[in-house]
């Protein structure tokens, strides 16, 4: 209500800094920081993807352990041929969609994070726990290959 009395910013201006503008106050020209909203707003669309894409890389982790193991293929596992086959038809299609999730959340979060002025350490927190559990599923799948051909079966034996 009394904006033309306020000629310092607020504390939640001060950060991130953004352009300047001029604007008319009292037959007077002042230059201040123009008013953003609070960084809460910012973070939680990017808090909840990268919950999104944590919670579908463990999955896509727990599918990968499952799917090198030996016993899970077997009727003495103890698991229904309905999971079997869900883990059969869909691991490749859930594998590639969040290889490309991950480049995606990546690139375009850095350049969310870096136009709205955010703490770059949230970002890469969430990227990194990302990628940690997705590089783990690869690390798991290469060394199940590896191993394999080190004992002369093909690869994806089972």
């Amino acid at each position: 209500m009394l904006g033309f009395l306020r000629i310092f910013p607020l504390p939640h201006e001060w950060w991130p800094p953004q352009k300047t503008k001029t604007i008319r106050l009292d037959m007077s020209t002042r230059t201040h920081l123009k008013r953003t909203p609070p960084v809460s707003h910012a973070v939680t669309p990017l808090v909840l993807e990268a919950t999104f894409l944590v919670t579908l890389n463990a999955l896509l982790l727990v599918m990968t352990v499952l799917r090198e193991s030996e016993l899970f293929w077997r009727n003495k596992g103890g698991y229904p041929i309905p999971f079997r086959a869900f883990v059969l038809n869909y691991y490749a299609p859930l594998f590639l969609l969040m290889a490309l999730a991950n480049v995606l959340f990546s690139v375009l979060g850095f350049q969310r994070v870096r136009k709205l002025g955010l703490l770059l350490v949230i970002f890469f927190v969430f990227a990194s726990g990302i990628w940690f559990l997705f590089g783990s599923t690869v690390a798991i799948m290469v060394a199940n290959n590896v191993i394999n051909l080190l004992e002369n079966r093909p690869m994806h034996w089972h």
